[in-house]
């Protein structure tokens, strides 16, 4: 866990280039090991540049013949752009700008995962079974609920999915169809509807809004998946402002990160620049995705992000890092119970039943945690996959956030969006370790997300 923002929970005593935080394999879900901890973060010749004050990024682009690949106006300000040498030197000197930073890469790495193709009659996956989700009811309240999915896009037509009309964005222009997966996965483990036949998510029939920011390869830039913060930002602060056209975004879920410090071209073991400031030193933005979701809490949004597939600390990774945002890692469950008598199946064992996940990253930026390991979700065309990471484990707490819903959060604070959806799981979470799991190579034991009724706890 270990963050403290003014509530407890009890409990028992390699840095990569950005990455969607997926694992999988031709078995059930080897993890990949990503590109090399040297390889280059940043992509050549592409940069964001942030504005002081309320300077127009689109004029300060026209004035340095740049040509925005993205302009910030909610969640951030200021605008992407290829820009070379002697228009960077000149941006830098302009006094509307406040810093002219280098955009860096975002990439999947992953073998295929298993499966394809639908199921008969409905399946009850692990992960949903361990934090006793599956007598979540399908409720209005559920279904009405919008969740953003911040990935490489959803499966449109998926029939176990809920997808919206009118809440969905692509970076690249048209529809935020996935021809990865990724997202698709992510989706049905948050909200696959009950009964349709095929999985059910935490948090059945909620309505998701696909922010596709990665391509089909799953490769992208911060300055894109900034542009998707924007697009869910703009949307819950017009709603905010009783706007016809503001979407009420409860909760977005992340499931991917990078490293949250590079020198030159390379990677650091450091945290983010600026990690208590939103991304600022001395008033200079060094970090502008952290500003970017800074804003984005502050109209309201709840961030549950993935803690990263290292075995390494979280502190060096970006968003798991962030104060701002729930930073969940993966357990290795085998069976969807408690009390570590499993045995993993052949081609998916990441530790001991019950323990973290010897994949997932740890430390006291963490605060929760959730099954990631052997999951089974919808996939693109219509069927289902089993994957396994932190990118798996994030979309459970976020189905749990949209499950749980008895918190009303008030634009304004940063942190409330994160603290009133902790303070909401603290309520359930498995923080005894005999219903949690074991095995946590830090002082910070973080609970396992749930959402049924402790009475009902199953720990055999």
């Amino acid at each position: 866990m270990g963050r403290n923002h003014g509530f407890t929970f009890w409990a028992p005593g390699a840095l990569v280039v950005l990455l969607v935080l997926l694992a999988s394999s031709t078995g059930h879900g080897e993890v990949g090991t990503g590109p090399s901890h040297r390889a280059e973060p940043v992509v050549p010749g592409r940069f964001i540049v942030l504005m002081n004050g309320a300077f127009d990024p689109a004029q300060v682009a026209a004035d340095h013949a740049a040509i925005p690949l993205h302009v910030y106006r909610v969640a951030s300000r200021g605008f992407a752009a290829r820009l070379s040498d002697s228009q960077v030197n000149a941006l830098r000197s302009d006094p509307r700008v406040n810093n002219v930073v280098a955009d860096r890469k975002m990439t999947i790495a992953a073998k295929p995962g298993t499966g394809g193709g639908g199921t008969s009659g409905e399946t009850i996956p692990t992960g949903i079974r361990r934090i006793d989700a599956e007598g979540v009811n399908a409720t209005d309240d559920i279904g009405n609920t919008i969740v953003a999915i911040i990935d490489t896009g959803i499966d449109l037509d998926h029939p176990d999915l809920n997808i919206s009309d009118d809440c969905r964005y692509n970076v690249y222009g048209g529809a935020p169809e996935d021809g990865n997966g990724h997202g698709t996965h992510v989706a049905g483990t948050v909200a696959a509807k009950a009964g349709s036949g095929g999985v059910r998510g935490v948090a059945p029939g909620a309505t998701l809004c696909p922010i596709k920011v990665l391509d089909d390869t799953g490769s992208g830039a911060w300055s894109d998946v900034m542009a998707g913060i924007e697009y869910v930002t703009d949307k819950r602060v017009k709603f905010n402002e009783k706007d016809p056209a503001g979407i009420d975004i409860k909760v977005a879920n992340m499931s991917l990160g990078g490293c949250a410090a590079i020198v030159f071209i390379w990677c650091l073991a450091e945290p983010p620049a600026g990690n208590d400031d939103c991304g600022k030193v001395d008033g200079t933005v060094q970090d502008p995705l952290h500003q970017a979701i800074c804003n984005s809490t502050i109209a309201g949004v709840v961030y549950s992000v993935a803690a990263g597939n290292d075995a390494a600390n979280a502190l060096y990774f970006v968003p798991a890092a962030y104060p701002e945002v729930i930073t969940v890692s993966a357990i290795a469950d085998y069976n969807g119970l408690g009390g570590g008598r499993a045995k993993a199946p052949r081609g998916c064992n990441y530790g001991p039943d019950d323990s973290l996940a010897s994949f997932s990253n740890y430390g006291e930026t963490v605060d929760i945690a959730a099954p990631g390991a052997c999951i089974l979700s919808t996939y693109k065309g219509g069927g289902t996959k089993t994957l396994s990471g932190t990118s798996m484990a994030a979309p459970h707490v976020t189905g749990a956030i949209a499950a749980l819903q008895p918190f009303a959060v008030t634009a304004g604070d940063k942190d409330a969006p994160r603290n009133l959806a902790m303070q909401a799981l603290s309520k359930k979470s498995q923080s005894d370790v005999s219903c949690g799991f074991s095995g946590d190579p830090d002082n910070f034991h973080e609970p396992l997300v749930y959402v049924g009724q402790s009475s009902s706890l199953n720990c055999n």
